[in-house]
C-alpha cells in the first residue's frame, strides 16, 4: 500500500524545529515518489536554523528543511524510474523554458529548490521530477548518494575556476564542501593543496584526504603567509576567510567564493584584489555535475562514509 501521510521537519522559529504531518501530493506525469533514506545537513540549513535566513534574505516560517537526499523510489509516473530504484536526488528543478537553462547554466534558471521554495527532504518521502533523480548502483551507499550534492558543488566550483593540474590550491574551510573540494582536486591530479581550518580534526581529515599541509587561522596570521597559491577556494564565507584567501593567492590568481555568508556584506580589501589582479569568481550551488560526482565517487562509499560525523534516526 502506498503511503498517504508524510512526516516532515520544518523550521518554525529561530533554533526551533517541529515535525509536521501532511498528505502526500498525487503524482503528476514524470514525477516519482521517493522514500528518503538519508538527508544531509547543509551549512545553509544551519544558517537558517540560527538566523532564519541568509542575511536579510528570509524565508516565511514554517519552512521545510533539507536538500541533500538519497532514497528509494516507491511510486512512479516516469518511464525512466520504477519502484525499487535506488536514487540520489538533485535538489534543484530548473524550468526548462528559462533562457539560462537553454544556455546550459541550469543553476541560474528560474525553478524550485528543495527546502527553499518547495518541500524539503528532511521527511519520510519526497515527490520530485524525474530530472532530479540519479540512479545509484547497489554498491553505492545511501550515505554516499546523499553526499553527491556537496561533491557536485565542489566539481562546479572547480569547473568555473578551470583549475589546472599545475596549480597550487588553497581551500579555506574544511567542512563537508571544503573536504569535497579537496577530494575532487585530488581526482583531477592536483598535487599541491593547502587546507586552512580552525578545527583540529578537520585539518587532520584534510591531510588524510590529500592536502599537502593544513594550517590553522593563527598559523596564517602569525606567520604572515602570502602568495602561496594560484587558486584559492573560500568555502567558509566570512570576513576572515575571505581576507586570508586573498592574501594566500598569488598575483594573477583566481579566488572562488564557495561558502555562503550569513550576512549581506563582507569586508574586502579592494587594493589587494586590484594589485594582485585576482579573478574573483562566485559559486551558486552546482550545475549539471551530480552525475559526474557519482561517476567519480560511486565506488568510494567507505571514504565518503568516513566524512559523516553524526547519524540521527
Amino acid at each position: 500500500m502506498l503511503p498517504k501521510i508524510n512526516r516532515c521537519l520544518k523550521l518554525v522559529d529561530i533554533e526551533k524545529v517541529s515535525v509536521f504531518e501532511e498528505e502526500i501530493d498525487d503524482l503528476l506525469p514524470n514525477q516519482v515518489l521517493v522514500k528518503i533514506k538519508v538527508a544531509g545537513i547543509c551549512g545553509s540549513d544551519l544558517h537558517y536554523f540560527r538566523h532564519g535566513g541568509l542575511g536579510s534574505f528570509k524565508q516565511p516560517l514554517p519552512m521545510d528543511m533539507g536538500h541533500e537526499p538519497s532514497g528509494e523510489v516507491v511510486d512512479s509516473k516516469s518511464k525512466n524510474f520504477k519502484a525499487g530504484d535506488r536514487v540520489a536526488l538533485e535538489p534543484s528543478h530548473p524550468h526548462v523554458e528559462d533562457k539560462w537553462y537553454a544556455k546550459g547554466r541550469h543553476n541560474l534558471a528560474e525553478g524550485t529548490f528543495m527546502g527553499a521554495d518547495t518541500k524539503g527532504c528532511m521527511a519520510d518521502y519526497a515527490v520530485v521530477d524525474e530530472m532530479q533523480c540519479i540512479k545509484i548502483p547497489d554498491y553505492t551507499s545511501f550515505f554516499t548518494a546523499s553526499f553527491l550534492e556537496p561533491l557536485a558543488v565542489a566539481l562546479h566550483s572547480i569547473n568555473l575556476t578551470e583549475v589546472h593540474y599545475t596549480d597550487t590550491v588553497s581551500v579555506f574551510g574544511c567542512g563537508p564542501v571544503g573536504l569535497s573540494v579537496i577530494m575532487c582536486l585530488k581526482k583531477i591530479g592536483i598535487q599541491k593543496i593547502i587546507a586552512v581550518d580552525p578545527i583540529d580534526f578537520r585539518r587532520d581529515k584534510a591531510i588524510e584526504l590529500g592536502a599537502e599541509i593544513a594550517y590553522s587561522i593563527d598559523d596564517i596570521v602569525e606567520s604572515k603567509l602570502n602568495n602561496l597559491t594560484t587558486v584559492s577556494f573560500d568555502v567558509a564565507g566570512n570576513d576572515v576567510s575571505l581576507d586570508l584567501s586573498i592574501r594566500l593567492c598569488s598575483p594573477g590568481g583566481k579566488l572562488a567564493l564557495v561558502g555562503i555568508p550569513e550576512v549581506d556584506h563582507l569586508q574586502v580589501n579592494p587594493h589587494l584584489l586590484r594589485i594582485k589582479e585576482l579573478k574573483f569568481i562566485n559559486i551558486r550551488r552546482s550545475n549539471q555535475t551530480t552525475h559526474d560526482a557519482l561517476e567519480l565517487f560511486k565506488k568510494d562509499s567507505k571514504l565518503i562514509d568516513s566524512l559523516i560525523t553524526h547519524k540521527f534516526t
